[in-house]
């Protein structure tokens, strides 16, 4: 889990999950609102296992000085899993249906660019805008 407690995860992994947020965006496409802003959009979806991220050796030892878990833990488990990508293909496809709206993307941190780029997808599936 990469946020608050209060900021529960969803399992994308599931396809109720994915349906039922496909209607909710039909509901708010459909009152006429122009496009959504999906943020920390490399964090929706978690490792398929659900391991934590891998924390430097000192945490386990203890003897990392101003340890901060989340900056310090290399984050390949809680970020850019490749399956993210066909649930932001889905929503795309909805949000396009509804013709002149728009999905966009904000990453948290610098990432390279070939991994940014990857969450506009293609001509053939596209992603976000």
């Amino acid at each position: 889990h990469a946020f608050l407690d209060t900021e529960p995860d969803l399992n994308y992994r599931s396809p109720a999950v994915v349906l039922e947020m496909n209607k909710i965006l039909d509901f708010w496409l459909e009152k006429g609102v122009d496009g959504f802003l999906v943020q920390n959009a490399e964090y929706l979806m978690e490792d398929s296992q659900w391991r934590n991220d891998i924390l430097p050796q000192c945490a386990a030892d203890d003897s990392c000085q101003n340890f901060d878990a989340f900056e310090q833990a290399e984050h390949i488990r809680t970020q850019h899993q490749s399956e993210i990508h066909s649930v932001f293909q889905g929503w795309r496809q909805t949000v396009d249906h509804y013709g002149d709206r728009l999905l966009m993307v904000e990453l948290e941190r610098q990432v390279e660019e070939g991994t940014w780029r990857s969450y506009l997808g293609s001509e053939e599936a596209p992603e976000f805008h």
